[in-house]
């Protein structure tokens, strides 16, 4: 567990596929992305320069915007585009 919660109130664990919605930029861009732990020990979305998940999905809006859509395990299609 990340000792994270999503929008839902799910737990976010490392191999989950979290939908994140960014706004900083003015239009909505909303992308998925496996949670994986990232070489500075922390929680990370890969494939983004991120290197802390609980500072990245609050600070795009100033509130959570993630959604767990499943994991890579049970779901690895969620990952391909």
């Amino acid at each position: 567990f990340t000792g994270l919660k999503d929008t839902k109130d799910v737990m976010i664990f490392e191999g989950d596929v979290v939908q994140i919605t960014d706004v900083s930029l003015g239009e909505p861009y909303t992308f998925s992305s496996e949670i994986i732990w990232g070489q500075k020990g922390s929680w990370r979305p890969s494939g983004t320069y991120c290197e802390n998940l609980s500072e990245y999905i609050t600070s795009i809006s100033g509130k959570n915007n993630s959604t767990v859509i499943g994991n890579i395990h049970e779901h690895p299609e969620l990952l391909k585009s």
